[in-house]
C-alpha cells in the first residue's frame, strides 16, 4: 500500500513509502517487493521487507538481480565497484 507523507522541511515536497498490504503484517510494516519501501524528496532510497531494512543489493538479490544491471538500466542511483554496492553515492574525491 502506497502512502504520501509532506515532508516537514518542505510542504510542496513527499515522502513516498510502501506497507505490507498482506494479513500477517496488519499494514504496519514497511515493506515493497519492486523497489525501495522508502523514497525522500532529495532521492534517498531505504529498502525493506516485512518491516526488516535491507541495503539495495540485499533486496535485489532476493529479486534475483544485480545492482550493477540495475545501475545500467538506469533504475538504481547506487555506487558499484567490484564487490560492493552503496547508496547514496559517496561524496568526494576518490582516493587512489
Amino acid at each position: 500500500m502506497k502512502v504520501e507523507y509532506p515532508s516537514l522541511f518542505d510542504p510542496h515536497k513527499t515522502i513516498t513509502i510502501w506497507l505490507c498490504d498482506k494479513p500477517c503484517c496488519d499494514g504496519k510494516q514497511l515493506h515493497r517487493e519492486d523497489g525501495p519501501a522508502v523514497i525522500f524528496p532529495d532521492g534517498t532510497t531505504e529498502w525493506w521487507r516485512h518491516g526488516k531494512r535491507l541495503t539495495e543489493a540485499e533486496a535485489r538479490k532476493i529479486n534475483g538481480e544485480s545492482v550493477a544491471r540495475a545501475v545500467r538500466e538506469g533504475r538504481s542511483r547506487a555506487v558499484v565497484g567490484p564487490e560492493k554496492a552503496s547508496f547514496p553515492p559517496k561524496s568526494g574525491k576518490p582516493k587512489h
